[in-house]
């Protein structure tokens, strides 16, 4: 009866296919096909679906789909996982279709569960892992391809693990880990050289030439480019073509051979419009507007910006908008720009609006989704229930037909095996429960990561917002007035708007320097780097940044450093930290005050610490402000004894720079007296 009624299920779904997709196949599929097994024409149409990404990849979607389209009539889950894991990468790599990758990974990833194909789980974690990371989620990232790692080496499946080490090195380098992203990439490509795997070592190839780039080593950087161009050559990829052609000319580029890195960029493009790819048109474009910003050519180099934005925005790239904006800002630094850039400024603050709320779409997209995964696994449990109540009925009925026989002889032996195949099954399905208990936790977890993450970053846009577009809109501002009042303002007026636009300015450094400082630490991004430092010296160059601001107060400034005294700490963070504590004291301090720096060395629980204290006798704190004064959210600003602006975010860096260190800071403040902030780190690690 089963088997009528598959035959019917096939029969039927055969003449739907052919009336849905028969005129978009060309007829040598359907005679190559003819005769096979259902089973056997969704595997072949789902191998050509992979085998034609490259060559004709509308064609390899169309047989992808079809073949899912079978499969999913006739519940082959195994075959559903595989090929919706082939139409992922056919929309991620060649339709750049990044929502529609995601569906078919996670569909993957829950059929192959399903199935009970580990191999297919470990390519859908892979594939999920690379999805995060393109995001820069990269714990996310990291979580998955460890995952996937961990599957394919217990499968010993050589293919996979050559892939998944490929990803984890990306994710390495990305958090600037660059030696040892090399040793994955370097596991990655022997895998693909023993397998003759082609395409695999060219993409390796790229990434190794990346990482020596990261690492400045230019020469080793070159070699591995045109190894990628050579290996691609001999596999007919074009696409692998083009990204070593524009991996050689970020070589000529720092290099400063820019009319060099200028050609091969030439050809990429051409390439990279050939073959529609999108990613490598944005990359080439970027990267040919800079080198011609270096020539001298403006007009040129901005047109090539635009045209890169144009094709970002229309695929809805959020991090490749983000890639032209730093492009811009550093093309608008090039000497010879005479254009007014403040357009691209207030271009920014829309695109950040606009990322932001598809950002927040984006997340409750994927809180529906967690949902709907429970519930899918909910309803799988009741499946599984109700199959067992079947198995239990089945069981019942066979003993009693038994019975009517051999009542005798078959009691006992009926029994007995009606308990073994119970405890059997229900062995099985306690395993199934816990398998999907265990993906419930993962999902937990993954949750809580997540959270943390749209925590930080909405922290981060909520500064920018808040804190980014005052002091802008204070500069274009007076930019407008100076524009239009030049000639027919005064003297005094004139000095007034100027003074206004320094401090404006000084104020956005400020800013973006304590911003985006606050941010490496948040996201891990900034290295640790302890090494001996003459206190003496930073103290000198901190307070020569604010000497006209002192000077202007008429403040004294005590320095009772000793000469001679050195430490053992991070340069970068301890100078971040001393600047900002000078800034404060000299924005809070009267005219003709005082303020005092004390350092000095003492034992605290067994060990050696230094101590750095600030003393002025301005404003002071009032109480219940000086009880949030290092909160871990940014604190609204006072405004100085001579109405000095401040960011909100210098103590909150100061705090999480000096943990960093091992150490604590403190303050000490009396309303209208004076201030003493202190912080002590150890003297060595």
């Amino acid at each position: 009866m089963d088997k009528i009624k598959f035959v019917l299920v096939f029969v039927l779904t055969s003449l739907l296919n052919n009336l849905v997709f028969g005129q978009n196949f060309p007829e040598n599929i359907e005679r190559q096909t003819d005769g096979m097994s259902a089973l056997e024409k969704v595997q072949y149409l789902g191998d050509l679906c992979w085998a034609l990404n490259e060559k004709s990849n509308d064609e390899a979607v169309r047989y992808g789909q079809y073949a899912l389209h079978i499969a999913d009539s006739l519940h082959f889950y195994n075959e559903i996982a595989r090929i919706s894991n082939y139409l992922g990468v056919a929309m991620l790599y060649y339709q750049y279709d990044i929502k529609k990758a995601w569906i078919y990974f996670r569909q993957a990833l829950d059929f192959g569960i399903m199935s009970n194909d580990s191999s297919i789980v470990a390519y859908a974690y892979d594939n999920i892992g690379y999805m995060y990371y393109l995001h820069r989620n990269l714990p996310s990232a990291m979580e998955y391809a460890k995952e996937a790692l961990g599957i394919f080496e217990s499968l010993g499946e050589q293919r996979g693990m050559a892939y998944v080490n490929t990803t984890v090195g990306l994710i390495l380098n990305e958090q600037k880990e660059h030696q040892e992203a090399l040793d994955y990439f370097d596991i990655a490509l022997k895998k693909h050289v023993a397998m003759e795997n082609l395409a695999g070592q060219a993409a390796v190839h790229f990434c190794r030439g990346n990482a020596y780039l990261d690492l400045r080593n230019n020469e080793a950087a070159q070699k591995e480019f045109e190894k990628q161009i050579e290996v691609a050559t001999k596999a007919g990829n074009d696409k692998y073509i083009a990204e070593g052609l524009k991996g050689v000319a970020d070589v000529f580029f720092y290099n400063q051979n820019y009319r060099e890195a200028l050609e091969k960029l030439d050809v990429a493009l051409d390439i990279n419009k050939t073959k529609n790819d999108y990613f490598g048109l944005i990359e080439s474009r970027i990267k040919k507007a800079l080198i011609l910003g270096k020539l001298g050519k403006m007009n040129e180099g901005e047109e090539q910006l635009n045209m890169a934005y144009e094709v970002a925005r229309k695929l809805g790239l959020p991090q490749k908008i983000f890639d032209i904006y730093k492009a811009y800002s550093e093309f608008y630094s090039y000497p010879g720009y005479s254009g007014n850039p403040k357009d691209i400024f207030g271009n920014l603050f829309v695109v950040y609006d606009s990322l932001y709320a598809e950002y927040e779409r984006e997340k409750l997209l994927n809180d529906e989704q967690r949902i709907e995964i429970a519930r899918s696994l909910e309803q799988l449990k009741t499946e599984l229930t109700h199959q067992q109540k079947e198995r239990k009925f089945f069981y019942i009925v066979t003993f009693l037909l038994a019975c009517v026989g051999l009542i005798l002889y078959w009691r006992y032996h009926t029994a007995r095996k009606l308990t073994y195949q119970l405890e059997k099954s229900n062995n099985k399905l306690n395993k199934e429960i816990r398998k999907k208990n265990e993906v419930l936790v993962a999902l937990k977890i993954s949750e809580k990561g997540l959270l943390e993450s749209n925590q930080t970053k909405s922290r981060f846009f909520s500064i920018i917002a808040h804190d980014l577009k005052g002091p802008f809109n204070s500069i274009l501002g007076f930019v407008n007035l100076l524009k239009k009042e030049h000639r027919s303002a005064g003297e005094p007026e004139r000095e007034e708007y100027i003074k206004y636009l320094d401090e404006s300015t000084h104020q956005v450094y400020d800013l973006l320097e304590n911003l985006l400082f606050w941010a490496g630490t948040q996201t891990q991004k900034i290295k640790f780097s302890p090494e001996r430092i003459p206190v003496e010296k930073v103290v000198d160059e901190s307070i020569s940044l604010y000497r006209e601001a002192a000077k202007e107060k008429e403040i004294e400034i005590v320095i009772n450093v000793d000469s001679n005294t050195e430490i053992y700490a991070d340069l970068n963070m301890f100078k971040t930290v001393v600047r900002n504590l000078i800034s404060n004291a000299i924005k809070y301090t009267n005219q003709n005050g005082r303020i005092t720096l004390d350092t000095s060395f003492e034992k605290r629980e067994n060990s050696k610490v230094f101590f750095f204290s600030i003393t002025d006798d301005g404003l002071g704190i009032a109480p219940e402000r000086l009880q949030n004064l290092f909160s871990s959210e940014p604190v609204e600003s006072i405004a100085g004894t001579n109405d000095e602006k401040g960011t909100g975010l210098g103590l909150m860096l100061c705090k999480d720079l000096v943990k960093i260190h091992g150490g604590e800071i403190w303050c000490e403040s009396e309303l209208n007296k004076g201030s003493r902030f202190t912080f002590f780190i150890p003297v060595e690690f």
